[in-house]
């Protein structure tokens, strides 16, 4: 679970969490069907092995945390940092009372995915959302400009079932006039924004995406061989240190130089350090043989 900055100015990667799935109820369902079979078929190995692993499913309830309160931490966590964000962006999986109520607590905005499975009151009935949208007609969804994207949006303020029914304001949209496919779902506690500004808020969510995919990509995310979680959180630190240095380009976000010119991806940028870092080495080399240090003084300087 990560979390990540960006205004008009600067992105980068602030904090992430651990999230350790724990399934109760298919693991339950293993450990008493293995005491059934040992209970036929008893041994003293089997007993402790048996105590063992009701011992580490002990321990994973108490470590399982679900990621919308992962997702909370990370709020307050980016509240206690100082950073000077107003507006918290989500996918759908996060639409839970549990991340909207720490969001609000830090007095913050919010603008999340919606599942169309989500119930709405309309005429003094519950009925999904997906249900609700089908009696809208064509015409009242207009056409909205964000950058040099088009869309077909339509929005309404509706009382939400599963958010202790809050008013909140809803963003249906299409990327086609004839309304084809299924619409992208949007939610937002500003009931007073409309609808440019909320799909124009929700797009800079986007970074996120290329960024996961950039440091598992290019900068060895997920390439550790490490056995203590001490470390392997030391290695996911660097990752997002690393891509913060290498400086990201995507829009938005101003246009910065990585190392000695501007390059379109992360890969380019990690290229060019690398060539930066071998060209700097071959120099080096260069200087030292120059100034007529012995070869073998070279090498068990570069293998210290």
């Amino acid at each position: 679970m990560t979390s990540y900055y960006i205004n008009r100015a600067d992105q980068f990667p602030v904090d992430f969490r651990l999230w350790f799935q724990c399934q109760v109820k298919k693991e339950l369902g293993q450990l008493r069907q293995a005491g059934s079979l040992l209970a036929a078929q008893p041994t003293l190995k089997g007993y402790r092995q048996h105590l063992a692993n009701w011992l580490v499913f002990h321990i994973r309830q108490q470590l399982y945390r679900t990621k919308t309160a992962l997702g909370a931490d990370l709020v307050r966590g980016a509240v206690d940092l100082g950073l000077p964000f107003s507006v918290v962006v989500f996918d759908s999986w996060f639409l839970h009372n549990e991340l909207i109520d720490a969001i609000q607590a830090v007095d913050k905005d919010w603008i999340g995915g919606c599942p169309k499975d989500r119930l709405v009151l309309i005429d003094n009935q519950w009925m999904q959302l997906q249900e609700y949208l089908k009696t809208i007609p064509p015409t009242a969804y207009r056409l909205t400009r964000v950058h040099d994207h088009v869309y077909w949006a339509f929005t309404q303020v509706l009382t939400f079932k599963s958010l202790r029914r809050r008013p909140i304001r809803m963003v249906a949209s299409f990327d086609n006039p004839e309304l084809k496919g299924e619409p992208r779902l949007l939610t937002t506690n500003r009931k007073d924004w409309e609808r440019t500004r909320i799909l124009l808020t929700y797009g800079d969510r986007w970074p996120t995406e290329t960024f996961n995919e950039d440091v598992k990509g290019h900068l060895g995310f997920e390439d550790y061989q490490l056995h203590k979680l001490r470390g392997i959180r030391r290695h996911w630190y660097l990752g997002f240190a690393a891509y913060s240095l290498l400086g990201d380009q995507g829009h938005p976000g101003r246009s910065r130089h990585g190392v000695r010119a501007p390059f379109e991806s992360t890969g380019q940028r990690c290229r060019a350090v690398a060539n930066e870092v071998l060209g700097d080495l071959v120099e080096w080399i260069a200087q030292r043989l120059e100034e007529g240090v012995p070869t073998a003084t070279i090498v068990q300087t570069l293998l210290a």
